[in-house]
Order: structure tokens, then C-alpha cells, then sequence
């Protein structure tokens, strides 16, 4: 009798972590389409800007995880980029997405994606965790899209490595205005 009563309590606990698992995924697909939503306004109202200066400024002020949203849009925006999202936007190890982009002849590149929205100085150790990252995944090339500003140390290890990009000011604007071009 004792023994059943343990086996009853074990399903009862396994049935309901299973709910809250489910419920915790439903709510974590939610806030990504409410991001996505947000992005997508952000980028109508992007449209207005008439410089590059108003459109970085205000693309500081977006939320971190909006931003990341819109970034990977605008890749999108080109027939072909397929996207791939992260299941969450944290704890992503430095990466904030992904995107494969085949060429004419049906080669494919896969691209990382690292997305730091702020006005400082970006973190070299940031830069050299997206190659290590790109190295690991056999990915072309990491892009580390940001709306800071490039250090030396940073030019330098985008320099001296053959599979990161960086990515901010005029040529993050084209980015967002004319979608992901392969080089």
C-alpha cells in the first residue's frame, strides 16, 4: 500500500511539472512574438529617419531583445536568408542568432549573429567569444552588429580574424534599410 502511494505522488509531481513546463514555453513564444511585433514598428518608424545619426540614436533606445528582433528581420529581408531564432535571450552564449544564406548556385554560409545594443565602447572580449563561437560551429562568419562604438582592440581582432564582421553605424544602417548582402 505504502509503495503505491509513493508511485501515485511521483505521477502526480511528473504531471504537473509537465504543466508548468508547457505553460513556461507558451509564455516564452509569447514575449518573442510580442519582440517581433515591436521590432517591426521600430522599423516602420525607422523609415521616417532622414540620417543615419537619428536612426542609431534611436535604435540605442530600444530594448536590447527588440533590437536583436529587428536586426534578424532585417536579415530576413533578403530572399536568401533563412533565420534561425534562439528558443530564448539568454544564456544564448553569445550568440543571438543565426542565418543561412544561400547563394545562385545553392551554396550554403551560415552566419552568427551577436547583437549589442548600447552607446559605450563594445567589449573586445565580446568580438573574441563570437569567433571562438564562429570557429566552434564551422559557421563563414559572425557578425557583431552593434550601435556602440569600435575600440581598437576590437578593429584589431576583427582584423586578425578571418570569420568576424563588424557591423555598426552606416553599415548597420544599410543593414536594416536594404537587408543582409553576402560578400
Amino acid at each position: 500500500m505504502f509503495h503505491i502511494q509513493n508511485i501515485a505522488i511521483v505521477l502526480m509531481f511528473t504531471v504537473l511539472l509537465v504543466i508548468i513546463y508547457k505553460n513556461l514555453s507558451v509564455k516564452q513564444k509569447k514575449s518573442h512574438i510580442w519582440r517581433q511585433k515591436s521590432a517591426n514598428r521600430a522599423l516602420d518608424i525607422l523609415k521616417v529617419f532622414k540620417n543615419d545619426g537619428q536612426i542609431v540614436s534611436y535604435l540605442r533606445k530600444l530594448d536590447p531583445f527588440v533590437f536583436e528582433e529587428l536586426l534578424l528581420i532585417a536579415i530576413a529581408q533578403n530572399k536568401n536568408c533563412k533565420v534561425i531564432r534562439n528558443s530564448k535571450y539568454t544564456g544564448d552564449g553569445g550568440v543571438d542568432g543565426k542565418f543561412i544564406y544561400t547563394n545562385d548556385d545553392k551554396k550554403k554560409y551560415l552566419y552568427l549573429v551577436q547583437a549589442k545594443r548600447y552607446s559605450a565602447h563594445i567589449n573586445n572580449k565580446d568580438v573574441l567569444t563570437l569567433s571562438k563561437k564562429a570557429k566552434e560551429e564551422k559557421a563563414y562568419q559572425g557578425l557583431f552588429i552593434h550601435t556602440g562604438r569600435s575600440g581598437k582592440a576590437a578593429w584589431k581582432s576583427a582584423y586578425c580574424s578571418d570569420n568576424i564582421k563588424i557591423l555598426s553605424s552606416s553599415k548597420l544602417v544599410d543593414l536594416i534599410k536594404y537587408g543582409f548582402v553576402h560578400e
